[in-house]
C-alpha cells in the first residue's frame, strides 16, 4: 500500500469520527435584559384610562386629585393666559369648572380632597392691600353647579404639596394651621363637611397633618428631629432618618429628599424606624 493510500485512509477514518460526534455545546444567547416591571404585573386588577393634557380651545390641564377611573380633578390654565380655573376634568367630554380666578389677580387652589359625592379646596386670593385670603369650598361631584365657600374662618392654613392637607374624617373636614405669632404651636382646625362653625384645638410644637389622628414635624421646623404624634392617644414615634434629608410621613412610609439643592435629587422610602429603605428615584 502506498504512503498516500495510507493517508488518505487515516484521513476518511478521521473524518469520519469527527461526523459520528455530537454536535458541539454553543452557548445559549444573553438574555435581553429585564426592563422595569409593568403597572399590571404590579397590580393585576389596574386599568388606565386617558387624562387629557389639552382641550380643544388650546387651553392645558394639569390633573391634581383623581377621583376614580372616570374623572379627576385640576387646573386649567387658559391659552390666552388670561385665567386659571379649577375643574372636574372625566375622561371624556367637556371639563366642569368649579372655580375661576384672573391670571392677574394671582392665587391658587390647594388642599383638594373629596368623598364619594363631594370636592372640597381652599382657595387663596390677595386683597386690596395684598395680604392673602383663604376660604374653604365644596362642589358636588354631579350636575353642573359651581363651588359655593363653606366658611372664610379657615385661619392660616399650611400646604405642603401632601394628600394630608386637608382631610375628611368622621364628618368633617380637617386641616392644620399656622398661629399668629407662635412658630411652635399649631392650629388644628376642623368643621362639619356640610358647614358650620369651626372648631380649633392648639398642638404645641410645628405640625403638618399626616394620615389623622398623626401628626408629622412640619418641613418649616428643619432644627427639629422628624417625629409622629398621635393626637388621640398622644403617642410620639421617633423617626429615624439619616442627617441631611427632608422627611415626611405618614405612620406607615416615610419620604425622604436632600434638604438642599446641592445634593443629587434622589427620593427614598423607609419605615419611620429607619428600616426597609427603598430608592424609588
Amino acid at each position: 500500500m502506498t504512503r498516500l493510500a495510507v493517508g488518505l485512509g487515516a484521513g476518511l477514518a478521521v473524518i469520519a469520527l469527527l461526523l459520528g460526534l455530537p454536535a458541539p455545546k454553543r452557548p445559549a444567547p444573553a438574555a435581553a435584559p429585564a426592563g422595569p416591571p409593568s403597572v399590571a404585573s404590579v397590580w393585576p386588577g389596574t386599568r388606565s384610562f386617558p387624562i387629557p393634557a389639552t382641550f380643544p380651545d388650546g387651553s392645558a390641564y394639569t390633573p391634581a386629585v383623581i377621583l376614580d377611573s372616570t374623572s379627576s380633578v385640576g387646573v386649567i390654565a387658559s391659552a390666552d393666559g388670561q385665567h386659571v380655573d379649577l375643574a372636574l376634568v372625566p375622561a371624556t367630554g367637556a371639563p366642569r369648572v368649579l372655580q375661576s380666578r384672573s391670571t392677574a389677580d394671582g392665587g391658587s387652589f390647594d388642599g383638594i380632597t373629596f368623598t364619594a359625592d363631594h370636592v372640597y379646596w381652599m382657595y387663596t386670593m390677595s386683597d386690596a392691600t395684598g395680604h392673602a385670603k383663604v376660604s374653604l369650598w365644596s362642589a358636588s361631584r354631579t350636575g353642573d353647579a359651581a363651588g359655593v365657600q363653606l366658611s372664610a374662618d379657615v385661619g392660616a392654613p399650611v400646604f405642603y404639596g401632601s394628600q394630608y392637607d386637608v382631610q375628611v374624617i368622621g364628618g368633617q373636614l380637617h386641616w392644620a394651621a399656622a398661629r399668629a405669632g407662635e412658630p411652635n404651636e399649631t392650629e388644628l382646625r376642623a368643621i362639619p363637611v356640610g358647614g358650620g362653625p369651626v372648631s380649633v384645638r392648639v398642638a404645641s410644637g410645628a405640625w403638618a397633618l399626616s394620615a389623622w389622628p398623626w401628626l408629622v414635624t412640619a418641613p418649616s421646623a428643619s432644627d427639629q428631629p422628624p417625629r409622629l404624634h398621635n393626637v388621640d392617644t398622644g403617642a410620639d414615634v421617633p423617626v429615624k432618618a439619616p442627617a441631611n434629608k427632608q422627611v415626611t410621613c405618614s405612620p406607615a412610609w416615610c419620604r425622604m429628599i436632600p434638604d438642599n439643592a446641592a445634593q443629587s435629587t434622589e427620593t427614598d422610602l423607609i419605615r419611620p424606624d429607619g428600616s426597609d429603605l427603598r430608592v424609588i428615584a
